[in-house]
């Protein structure tokens, strides 16, 4: 089983609700070969609240998929 968003992105950012609250989730079973990017992505934000990295895409914020990405759910189907 793995947790995956309703478009399939992590995510990685400030929650839209709690700004002091970073998160990095929705990672599924792939995450483990992005870990290092991903590890540096969270740590600069918890630490600057910025990052040089492009993460637009993985913002909490984001709505996709109808859901939202806090819409994610557990899973146990093969990708």
């Amino acid at each position: 089983m793995w947790a995956k968003t309703p478009d399939h992105h992590f995510v990685l950012g400030p929650h839209p609700e709690q700004p002091d609250v970073i998160v990095g989730a929705g990672c599924s079973g792939h995450a483990f070969k992005y870990l290092p990017v991903i590890g540096e992505i969270l740590a600069d934000l918890v630490v600057d609240g910025k990052t040089a990295h492009s993460v637009a895409l993985f913002d909490p914020g984001r709505r996709s998929g109808g859901a939202g990405c806090f819409g994610a759910v557990a899973s146990d189907e093969v990708a």
